[in-house]
């Protein structure tokens, strides 16, 4: 008779961990706990292939855990062992660029009716660019918003704007409520561009040239688009004139151009500029001109 040894291995293990949830840099991860089945009951863990995100680690006991300081897609080979035996499973293990932050506070900074507008939106976060949209509500008329974040352009309507900007970078996003007022200017200054002094002499019923323009600005010196400019001719003595092309709006150089500006009585004139409601109140008087049938 010969005696014979018969070794009983423990049941094969196999991991029933499947997929392992997402992460994101800079938020603690998880933690995830492997799992397997089989074996003696107990197993421990290690990676023996690929390479889990920078930040993270698994300890023997199979949890996963750490804070993420990489983004992008990992592909990493787990074993369980359990006594003399053992299983490998090929996980993913996808991790998110940082969460985007939307850094420019509301509401804006106000915007003046006629006025260029020009406000950058910032963020943080992501993959470092950013793609911008309003996801909701709508901003005042005249302005846009570009995709890089420039809220720009000329407000036409008074007004309080109520919004939402999305911030696009990559594959994550973040949206913020905003509120944007429009004003009138607190003040108007005209200035002749040009205007008429003592040394012209103009012809009558002839357009004056070169043309008469009144510059039309606000409080801070910017041009204002959009200013209804009113003109009469005064006479020495202080009568008004009634002239063939009584008012002008200004336009985005805030240049309110009188092109067909005639006189149809002969002698000395000023002009007189002035802006009516809801515009600030503004006059201003130009030098005194001759209109005479000898003048070319």
């Amino acid at each position: 008779d010969q005696a014979l040894a018969l070794s009983i291995l423990p049941p094969p293990v196999s991991i029933t961990t499947a997929a392992l949830p997402g992460g994101q840099v800079t938020i603690a991860y998880g933690p995830a706990t492997l799992a397997a089945t089989g074996g003696t009951g107990s197993f421990t863990w290690s990676v023996t292939g690929g390479a889990l995100p920078a930040g993270l680690s698994l300890s023997s006991g199979g949890v996963l855990n750490g804070t993420p300081t990489a983004s992008g897609s990992f592909n990493v080979t787990v074993r369980a062992t359990s006594g003399t035996v053992f299983a490998e499973q090929a996980l993913a293990l996808n991790i998110l660029p940082p969460p985007v932050t939307i850094m420019t506070g509301s509401p804006l900074p106000p915007a003046t009716i006629g006025v260029l507008y020009s406000q950058t939106l910032q963020a943080t976060g992501g993959t470092g660019s950013f793609a911008w949209s309003v996801t909701a509500g709508a901003l005042p008329a005249g302005l846009t918003l570009s995709s890089g974040g420039v809220l720009s352009g000329g407000a036409t309507a008074v007004g309080t704007a109520s919004f939402t900007a999305q911030a696009v970078s990559g594959p994550v996003n973040a949206s913020k409520a905003f509120s944007l007022t429009v004003g009138y200017p607190t003040a108007i200054s005209l200035a002749f561009q040009p205007g008429p002094s003592g040394s012209q002499c103009y012809a009558i019923n002839a357009v004056l040239a070169p043309n008469i323009a009144v510059k039309t600005t606000d409080q801070n010196g910017n041009p204002v688009a959009g200013v209804l400019v009113n003109l009469v001719a005064v006479t020495n003595n202080g009568s008004k004139v009634v002239v063939s092309q009584p008012s002008a709006v200004s336009g985005a150089t805030g240049l309110a151009l009188f092109n067909t500006l005639s006189i149809n009585k002969t002698g000395g004139y000023r002009l007189i500029a002035s802006t009516t409601a809801p515009w600030p109140t503004a006059s201003l008087q130009s030098g005194k001109f001759t209109i005479s049938p000898s003048c070319p």
